[in-house]
């Protein structure tokens, strides 16, 4: 991570090593309490069994469209277009060097 100087997406796990002094917490990329960016209407989970319901989860959380349904993985269905959704990450930069 000290090659990069831009913000960069890490697992929830980071912060059991977390050093202030090294990384600043710029946000996360899960939202709650209707404070996404991009709102989705109602969406159809598809479960790995094939199970649908009618869900708004891709409205708090990061979520990429994809070409074909993942095998063996849960996906969501708006109109023609399918999502997954990925784990949510902590958004970090890395402190300048005190000189």
């Amino acid at each position: 991570m000290l090659d990069c100087d831009g913000v960069m997406g890490v697992p929830s796990t980071f912060m059991e090593q977390y050093n202030p002094s090294q990384f600043e917490i710029v946000g996360i990329t899960k939202t709650w309490f209707g404070a996404a960016s991009k709102t989705y209407p109602k969406q159809s989970q598809v479960d790995p069994d094939g199970t649908k319901t009618t869900v708004s989860k891709l409205n708090d959380g990061a979520a990429i469209k994809v070409a074909k349904p993942p095998a063996g993985k849960t996906y969501y269905k708006v109109g023609g277009d399918i999502f997954v959704q990925k784990y949510p990450r902590i958004l970090i930069r890395r402190r300048e060097a005190a000189s």
